[in-house]
C-alpha cells in the first residue's frame, strides 16, 4: 500500500513538475513579449521627449523673435508719433505764417 501511495505520489509530483515547466515556459514567453513591448515603449517615450524638447526650443525661438519684433514695432510707432508731432507743428507754423501774410496783403490792399 505504501508502494502504491509512493507511486501515486510520484505520478502526482511528476504531473506537477510538468505543469510547472509548462507554466514556466509560458511565463518566459510572456516575459520576453513584455520586454519587447517595454523596449518599444521606451523608444517611443525617448522620441516623444526629443520632439517635445525640440518643440520647446523652437517655440522659445519664435517667442523671442515675436517679442523682438514687438519692441521694434513699438519703437517705430514712437518714432512716427514724434515725427508726426513735429510735422504738425511745422504745418501749423506754415499755415500761421500764410494767414499772417494774407492778412498783411489784405491790409496793404485796403490802404491803397
Amino acid at each position: 500500500m505504501l508502494k502504491e501511495f509512493n507511486a501515486a505520489a510520484d505520478t502526482k509530483v511528476q504531473d506537477i513538475e510538468e505543469l510547472i515547466a509548462d507554466h514556466k515556459e509560458v511565463a518566459n514567453v510572456a516575459l520576453a513579449d513584455l520586454r519587447g513591448h517595454t523596449a518599444t515603449a521606451k523608444r517611443l517615450l525617448n522620441e516623444m521627449e526629443r520632439q517635445l524638447t525640440d518643440g520647446t526650443a523652437e517655440l522659445k525661438k519664435y517667442r523671442d523673435k515675436f517679442i523682438e519684433e514687438r519692441h521694434r514695432l513699438e519703437q517705430a510707432r514712437a518714432n512716427y508719433e514724434n515725427q508726426k508731432d513735429w510735422r504738425d507743428w511745422i504745418v501749423f507754423g506754415i499755415l500761421l505764417l500764410s494767414m499772417v501774410a494774407i492778412g498783411v496783403c489784405i491790409e496793404a490792399k485796403w490802404h491803397f
